[in-house]
C-alpha cells in the first residue's frame, strides 16, 4: 500500500469541525445521546486548513451514506486522531474568501498542495488500504463542505509507497 501522497486542491476547501474536546471517534455516540435527551446538537465551525482527519472521516462518511456498503476498518476514526494520517508538508497554500451578499453569508476555504504520510510507528496495512480508496473516490466525489457548489476538487499529483526492509 502508498504510504506518502501529494494533493493538489483546485477549488477552495474546507472543513466543519466540531467541538475539539470531544475524540471524534466518540462523537456518533454523543450524538445519539443528545438527540434522546431532546438536547441541540453541538455547534460547529469552519475550518479552512487541511485536515486529514477532518478530510478522511468526511470522505468515509460519504463512501458509507452513497456506496452502498460499509468500509469496515476497525477504529479507523481512532487510528487517524493516534496520528495514522500526518501534513508532511503544504506548498503554495492560499486562502480565499466568497461573500453571499443576498444572504449575508461568507465562505473561506484554501487552495494549494498539501503531501500526507503515514507514519511507520503507527501504520496498519488495512487503515493504509481505506485511506488510498478513501482519496481515490474523493477525487470524483470532492470534498469538505458546499460539495454541490464545486467546492473541495483535489487531484492527487503522486502516490508513493515507502521500500519493503
Amino acid at each position: 500500500p502508498y504510504t506518502r501522497y501529494e494533493l493538489e486542491f483546485l477549488s477552495p476547501t474546507c472543513f466543519r469541525r466540531p467541538c475539539p474536546y470531544i475524540p471524534h471517534h466518540l462523537l456518533g455516540f454523543i450524538a445519539r445521546i443528545l438527540k434522546l435527551m431532546k438536547r441541540p446538537r453541538s455547534h460547529y465551525r469552519f475550518h479552512p486548513l487541511p485536515d486529514p482527519i477532518l478530510m478522511l472521516r468526511n470522505l468515509r462518511r460519504q463512501w458509507d451514506q452513497y456506496a452502498g456498503l460499509s468500509l469496515r476498518v476497525r477504529g479507523f476514526t481512532r487510528w487517524l486522531e493516534e496520528g495514522g494520517v500526518a501534513i508532511a508538508g503544504v506548498n503554495g497554500l492560499k486562502t480565499h474568501r466568497f461573500v453571499n451578499r443576498t444572504r449575508n453569508r461568507f465562505f473561506v476555504g484554501f487552495t494549494g498542495k498539501v503531501r500526507l504520510s503515514l507514519p511507520k510507528d503507527i501504520f496498519r496495512e488495512d487503515a493504509a488500504k481505506a485511506v488510498n480508496l478513501l482519496l481515490r473516490v474523493g477525487e470524483e466525489t470532492q470534498v469538505g463542505v458546499n460539495r454541490t457548489a464545486g467546492f473541495g476538487m483535489y487531484k492527487i499529483t503522486k502516490m508513493l509507497s515507502s521500500p519493503e526492509k
